[in-house]
């Protein structure tokens, strides 16, 4: 697996929303790197992560 994605799904599993956006953030700066695993993780496990912790009060919006 990738590094960057890596990255990105360890800052969701420790629900880390925050290091998930700076990480993110710096990848749609650089444009150049798409993959399914990306799409994956940003269509699928973000937002089940964010509702989760919406849900549970974990997070303000």
């Amino acid at each position: 697996m990738n590094a960057i994605i890596e990255n990105l799904r360890t800052c969701l599993e420790e629900r880390d929303i925050s290091g998930f956006l700076e990480a993110y953030e710096g990848i749609v700066s650089g444009a150049d790197f798409r993959t399914g695993q990306l799409t994956g993780i940003t269509q699928r496990i973000f937002p089940t992560v964010l509702r989760d912790m919406l849900a549970s009060r974990a997070l303000l919006a």
